[in-house]
């Protein structure tokens, strides 16, 4: 649900915003990251985090302008690269705290089939951030792959785009498919984007693992 889509505002949790810079941090080293802090007028980050709570406060501008500045800074192929790299470091930052919330770590832990396990575990993951913050998300599952909407969508929030641009939530969704199948590789490609004017950001996921 969103909590304030009247005045064009959407917010992830303090928390998730805290995993997040904390990734983005790992990914570009401290000196890259203070650049994309400066570049984007959000230095104030390089000093303290985002309060360490559910509230939800960490605006969907801010993921949006970064993600756009990877751009900026180092073109389009590495900025493909380092936010791939951001969301992997994401969903391996917020582990711990979000993977027990969503029971994705109980479901990699357990002896279930694998497609199971792929299915129950996207559906949490997708329901975890539902429940705690702006961003919907749901799972349809097909015969061969699933598909992950979200929407809305924090890493194109307000942009425009002649391709699709949400390669942190690639990153995510590759790091979380390795985790619940123990180390394996899956495909994932992103479909449709807001960005593009789409109705919502959709991730192709394949069902079997890349061979």
């Amino acid at each position: 649900m969103i909590d304030d889509l009247s005045n064009n505002r959407a917010y992830y949790p303090n928390k998730m915003g805290r995993f997040f810079l904390a990734a983005l941090q790992d990914t570009l080293v401290q000196d890259g990251y203070n650049d994309l802090l400066e570049w984007a007028d959000l230095a104030h980050y390089a000093e303290s985090m985002p309060v360490d709570n559910w509230t939800r406060a960490f605006d969907f501008e801010t993921i949006a302008k970064l993600n756009q500045g990877l751009s900026e800074l180092f073109g389009p192929r590495g900025a493909r690269s380092l936010a791939l790299r951001t969301g992997r470091g994401f969903f391996r930052s917020g582990l711990e705290e979000i993977g027990a919330l969503a029971g994705v770590i109980d479901l990699a832990r357990g002896s279930l089939p694998l497609q199971t396990k792929l299915k129950n575990g996207l559906t949490a993951v997708a329901r975890m951030f539902s429940q705690t913050s702006d961003q919907t998300t749901w799972l349809v599952a097909q015969e061969l792959q699933f598909f992950y909407h979200v929407d809305p969508c924090p890493v194109c929030w307000q942009r425009t785009a002649e391709s699709p641009i949400c390669f942190i939530t690639v990153g995510f969704l590759q790091e979380a498919l390795c985790m619940l199948s123990d180390g394996q590789d899956h495909r994932v490609q992103q479909t449709t984007c807001k960005a593009m004017g789409e109705d919502s950001c959709i991730f192709r996921i394949d069902r079997e693992p890349i061979k």
